[in-house]
């Protein structure tokens, strides 16, 4: 995880994340579910260049994490909802400040504008069953991510799922048909024509487009 600090009351702007598995309570073998998740929750929270604080479970059917910015961020979206497939999870995002102290080893404890606007979009999405992602900013004015990630939904839950979902998080870390495929020009030449069919490439690239959106949405609200 990135590593920085947050007095109480800064005015550094943040990327709450909090996330609700869809229809847990008709998964079955829930327990050992949940063991799953955690390990891969864990595994996931290593390497992120902008997670500030891990992801964390936080209920039974709830995890959230804090980034810095948007570097590396709807990827890391991405490869939750790959690792909950055939399940998959609403996802909201608050971008704004923190009056807490970030806690490090866990995404617990920690409160402010961030979590509250992530906190309402969970819960728009709740009313709003047709959209899987929410983006809430602290200024009026919105933003286009969370319309870049329901479409990207859209392409992904299309079709062939679980195909598209093992692959978009690795496009969305630069590697190319034949860094995933290796020496099986088979499995190549299966991955180029996944990542063309359906808008996959496009999807890849609105997506690092609206990162880097997020980036910037935060550095304009920090103190000069």
């Amino acid at each position: 995880m990135g590593s920085t600090s947050s007095r109480p009351g800064s005015a550094r702007i943040f990327v709450a994340v909090i996330g609700d598995i869809i229809a847990s309570r008709e998964i079955r073998d829930r327990w050992n579910f949940q063991q799953a998740l955690a390990a891969g929750l864990k595994q996931l929270s290593t390497g992120s260049p902008s997670l500030l604080s891990p992801w964390t479970i936080t209920l039974g059917d709830e995890f959230q994490a804090l980034f810095a910015d948007g570097a590396g961020l709807l990827g890391s979206l991405w490869k939750v909802q790959r690792l909950l497939y055939p399940s998959r999870a609403r996802i909201s995002l608050g971008i704004g400040r923190l009056d807490t102290p970030i806690n490090p080893d866990a995404a617990l404890g920690m409160d402010g504008p961030a979590f509250h606007l992530a906190r309402s979009g969970m819960e728009a999405l709740k009313r709003d069953e047709q959209r899987l992602f929410a983006v809430h900013e602290q200024e009026e004015q919105p933003s286009k991510v969370a319309d870049v990630l329901n479409l990207a939904a859209a392409v992904v839950y299309g079709g062939r799922a679980g195909s598209r979902l093992q692959l978009l998080p690795d496009l969305l870390e630069g590697r190319s048909p034949q860094e995933i495929g290796g020496e099986d020009s088979s499995e190549v030449r299966r991955i180029q024509k996944l990542r063309r069919e359906g808008g996959l490439a496009v999807v890849a690239d609105a997506l690092l487009n609206a990162e880097e959106e997020i980036s910037a949405l935060c550095r304009s609200k920090m103190p000069r």
